[in-house]
């Protein structure tokens, strides 16, 4: 379980990560919302999170075999050819966090997403609760991107990013594609060897409406896996925290 304190206007927020049955609306740092994310269990505010997990436990000939066949395809041709390079940084530093920080805000950019939560990265990083993992070319040019939340058993991606959409070559967004797949299935054999025992996709997708986040369903699917259901939930604890809850609710 990971515990991180944030402030908001007047508030003080606890989000709490991966809490079991007996944590769920407990909290450590006087906060006056808790937010509970993917807890095991349901609570009376609870909302359905979506997943999908690899359990890690497994032999890596096990996990590469339950992958689709183009994406194992795909992993074992980059692997043969050598044209790609990974690092993980289990302990990044600013400066590591500034340079995905830099890449992730242009892919965001071009999909018209959120910049990413540096103040949250940053907190994670207080509680040792953050991998960040990159693919490179041979050229040493970064192509993709992950950054996970670790606790002692589980990794579970929070940002995922690459730059293909700024190149129109066929060719390239194809290598960027195959680097992508090769940097999960390297985070993959990385994490097993560090006693993980979990790698969580970061979330799946419930709008069958949204063909973009079904396709992106489709790619994490691609590895295998399970799909599994967690709960996310906030509770007021101090009487501002109420008060701020019940004006959110309203505002709904």
């Amino acid at each position: 379980m990971i515990s991180i304190l944030k402030k908001k206007c007047f508030l003080k927020i606890e989000e709490i990560y991966f809490a079991e049955e007996n944590n769920l609306i407990k909290g450590k740092n006087n906060a006056d919302v808790i937010i509970n994310v993917q807890a095991a269990k349901r609570d009376k505010n609870s909302k359905e999170f979506h997943t999908l997990i690899l359990n890690l436990t497994k032999d890596e000939e096990q996990l590469l075999s339950e992958m689709g066949r183009g994406t194992r395809r795909k992993v074992k041709s980059a692997s043969n050819k050598g044209e790609l390079k990974t690092v993980v940084f289990n302990k990044p530093s600013i400066e590591d966090i500034k340079r995905f920080e830099e890449f992730y805000n242009i892919f965001a950019m071009t999909k018209k997403l959120k910049k990413c939560d540096v103040k949250k990265i940053l907190s994670l990083k207080d509680e040792n609760a953050i991998s960040i993992s990159v693919v490179y070319d041979m050229k040493n040019n970064p192509l993709c991107y992950h950054l996970y939340i670790v606790d002692k058993y589980r990794v579970r991606l929070l940002y995922s990013a690459s730059h293909y959409r700024l190149n129109n070559s066929t060719e390239y967004r194809s290598f960027v594609g195959i680097a992508h797949r090769y940097l999960h299935w390297n985070d993959i054999k990385h994490f097993k060897s560090c006693r993980y025992l979990t790698y969580d996709f970061g979330g799946l997708s419930t709008d069958l409406n949204n063909e973009e986040l079904q396709n992106v369903n489709r790619f994490k699917e691609e590895f295998g896996g399970s799909r599994l259901v967690e709960y996310n939930s906030y509770k007021g604890v101090t009487i501002k925290g109420k008060i701020a809850i019940k004006v959110l609710k309203k505002g709904k």
